[in-house]
C-alpha cells in the first residue's frame, strides 16, 4: 500500500466525522434523487481529487512503449456518472420519495461512499473486449475509442 493510499484511508473517517459535525446544518429530509445526486457527486469529487494529486506528484515520465491505448472507463467514473444520470432521471420524472436522514446517517453515507470509491479505484471497465481490468497505475492508459 502506497503512502497516498494510506493517507486516503486516514482521510475517509475524518471526512465522515466532518460531515457528522456539520450534520445539524444539513437537511433532515431529502428526496432519493437528490440523495443519489449528492453521493454520486461526492464519489466523482473523490476520484477527481485523487487523480489531480497523482498527476501533480508524478515526477516521472513514462516511455511511449508503456502507454496502453484502450476503449475503457474508470469504474469510479462509471458508477458516479450512473448515479448522476439516475438521480437526474428521478428528479426529471418527479419521483421524489422523501427519506428521513438522521444525524449519524450523513457521516455513515459519506464514509460508505468514500470507502466504495477507494475500493474500486483501480478497476477499469474495458469495452472492447468487454471485461474488468485492474490497473493500479492509471497514468499509463490512454483512452482511445478507435480500434
Amino acid at each position: 500500500m502506497t503512502k497516498l493510499e494510506k493517507a486516503e484511508l486516514a482521510l475517509i473517517p475524518l471526512a465522515g466525522f466532518g460531515f457528522l459535525a456539520i450534520s445539524p446544518s444539513l437537511p433532515r429530509q431529502l428526496g432519493i434523487g437528490n440523495l443519489l445526486l449528492t453521493l454520486s457527486a461526492l464519489l466523482l469529487l473523490q476520484s477527481l481529487i485523487r487523480d489531480l494529486f497523482i498527476l501533480s506528484t508524478s515526477r516521472r515520465t513514462k516511455p511511449a512503449s508503456d502507454v496502453k491505448p484502450m476503449r475503457c472507463l474508470c469504474a469510479e467514473s462509471a458508477f458516479g456518472m450512473s448515479g448522476i444520470v439516475a438521480g437526474a432521471a428521478m428528479l426529471g420524472v418527479g419521483f421524489d420519495l422523501q427519506v428521513v436522514i438522521g444525524q449519524w446517517a450523513w457521516g455513515i453515507a459519506v464514509v460508505s461512499t468514500f470507502g466504495v470509491g477507494f475500493s474500486i479505484k483501480d478497476f477499469i471497465l474495458q469495452t472492447n473486449p468487454w471485461r474488468i481490468v485492474r490497473d493500479q497505475d492509471h497514468l499509463n492508459i490512454v483512452v482511445s475509442w478507435k480500434k
